[in-house]
């Protein structure tokens, strides 16, 4: 169950509001002890994080649960960049060490089935319910703090803290599986989003050797691939090397967008298989992204499913129980509220 980005925090006792964390989505299934842990894209992600498969292993009941991997930079705030530090890592050596220098926490907050009874169709609030009955907090394993219903002051407590912002859910509402839901609402300090690397063009001055920017693209929704804007902001020498390091293999001579865009002198196009997160101000009319500048790699978002994420431009629209019809006329793709792209700025 995915959530919708929403434009401003709100308060509804109705809902309930969490941190949203900077990590990677992870569904961990136990079985008498056997554990598997999977990413969004269907990666088996228990090889990586060893003492946390332990602490897992060590529950006899049967249970699939639902959380996200976080790491920590120096000031113990969540870090995806040391978090992809780990990712790469496949011998058992390196891993163990990693253990030690930049150990992850798995934050739960839900659980879909527990002992064979499936827990989805129950509403968030009975779920959270078995769900503290049933894990207890570890070195390696936390429940999600709740932050209560007024959505104001999580946020801001959220942001003062270095947080990315909050994740608002009806108490009422049932696991969507594989949907974005207007059940769930993310507001966020500043505008993130992934896109897919689609070429590069050619670097100039210090980085004529590597490349200029990165030519950025999503999945349109009838599924074509269209040229959102490219970036060539937000990287240092070691990004660099890695990202082209990356690319190389994946170079190839066709144009991998529906229509060729304009205005590129001679890329270098690779295979669409390369998902990136990208910080912006805004979305424009012609759907390009505002000061675009690079943030990391995220393999653990499926290409395919990089398409254009709505925006709820009222989020009381849907706090208010109003008519789906009703509902789909607040919800816009391209729009962003002023004050939301003021706190952006501000950020």
């Amino acid at each position: 169950m995915l959530a919708t980005l929403a434009a401003e925090t709100f308060t509804n006792k109705d809902w309930v509001f969490e941190p949203k964390l900077d990590g990677i989505r992870a569904l961990s299934y136990v079985n008498g002890g056997d554990v598997e842990i999977f990413s969004r894209r269907g990666q088996l992600l228990a090889g990586r994080y060893p003492s946390l498969t332990e602490e897992l292993a060590q529950y006899k009941n049967n249970f699939v649960i639902d959380g996200e991997i976080v790491a920590f930079d120096k000031n113990n705030r969540p870090s995806f960049e040391k978090l992809q530090e780990r990712s790469g890592l496949t011998k058992a050596t390196d891993i163990k060490i990693a253990e030690q220098v930049n150990p992850i926490k798995y934050y739960v907050f839900d659980i879909l089935f527990l002992d064979g009874k499936d827990l989805r169709q129950l509403s968030l609030s009975e779920r959270k319910n078995f769900l503290h009955k049933s894990i207890s907090s570890s070195e390696h394993i936390e429940i999600i703090e709740e932050l209560g219903y007024n959505g104001n002051n999580a946020y801001q407590a959220c942001i003062d803290n270095g947080l990315e912002g909050v994740v608002g859910k009806r108490l009422s509402s049932t696991y969507q599986i594989n949907h974005r839901s207007t059940d769930w609402l993310k507001v966020k300090g500043t505008f993130t989003d992934e896109f897919i690397i689609c070429g590069y063009t050619q670097g100039t001055g210090g980085r004529k050797d590597t490349f200029g920017a990165l030519i950025l693209g999503e999945y349109s929704p009838t599924n074509k691939l269209e040229h959102v804007c490219s970036v060539g902001t937000g990287f240092d020498d070691k990004k660099i090397k890695q990202i082209l390091s990356i690319m190389k293999p994946l170079q190839t001579k066709n144009c991998p967008f529906a229509k060729r865009p304009q205005g590129l002198d001679n890329p270098t196009w690779v295979e669409p298989k390369l998902v990136a997160e990208i910080k912006f101000a805004e979305r424009t009319k012609d759907n390009s992204l505002r000061v675009p500048v690079f943030l990391h790699l995220r393999e653990d978002i499926e290409p395919k499913k990089v398409k254009p994420k709505a925006i709820v431009i009222d989020p009381s629209v849907l706090v208010n129980e109003v008519s789906p019809k009703t509902i789909a006329n607040e919800v816009s793709v391209r729009k962003t509220s002023k004050k939301k792209s003021k706190k952006a700025q501000l950020k």
